[in-house]
């Protein structure tokens, strides 16, 4: 499966806050995950 960057540039310019909300990784993962792929969580 390909990722599609577009798609993840646009969900986080769609969710972009004014200021941190210190889950920066939460919102990589989601925005990457809007671009088509999935991320298995480690423990």
């Amino acid at each position: 499966m390909a990722w599609d960057k577009t798609g993840a540039v646009r969900y986080l310019q769609a969710n972009a806050r004014l200021s941190s909300q210190s889950r920066c990784a939460e919102y990589t993962r989601r925005a990457i995950e809007a671009g088509g792929l999935r991320i298995t969580h480690t423990a």
